[in-house]
């Protein structure tokens, strides 16, 4: 497996009953696919913009349920939703986060990511993640419990 280490920007803890040993995170990195997707880039931006003010999770998990909705008026009215100022949210959106946008996109092409959602597992130590395994779509949380049990255990 390639050691390349991506850098975690954003990391959240995870929620899983099966895995609540809080030795588990996961880190997200963006890797907008606008030939699939029109609006995908836009959508890695306006969660950004929502970073910036403290709910990037939350207008994350907004888009993703509502992928098909990304449209510049349905992601201001999920900003209004969870009660983002909109004026630094709408300045925002005009080019302020495209730079972490484009660097993640960059380092995942580097990383040979064809798809999404792909999945890299490993252990983080020193700073560093080491991974040792890879995994791309949408997969049923026993395949994660299972990798990441296993991941625990070599430890």
């Amino acid at each position: 497996m390639n050691s390349a280490q991506p850098r975690l920007m954003l990391v959240r803890p995870i929620a899983n009953p099966e895995v609540s040993t809080g030795k588990v995170t996961l880190g997200f990195r963006h890797f907008p696919l606008n030939h699939i997707h029109p609006n995908a880039r836009n959508a890695a931006e306006a969660a950004e913009c929502a970073g910036i003010q403290g709910r990037f999770w939350e207008m994350h998990d907004a888009l993703f349920r509502e992928s098909r909705e990304l449209t510049q008026a349905e992601v201001l009215i999920k900003a209004e939703t969870l009660g983002l100022s909109l004026g630094a949210f709408e300045k925002c959106l005009r080019g302020e986060t495209a730079a972490r946008v484009d660097a993640d996109f960059n380092e995942a092409q580097q990383m040979e990511v064809r798809g999404t959602p792909t999945f890299f597992f490993g252990t983080h130590e020193a700073g560093k993640l080491h991974v040792v395994g890879r995994e791309t779509g949408a997969l049923p949380a026993s395949v994660f419990t299972k990798i990441l049990s296993g991941l625990l255990e070599s430890r």
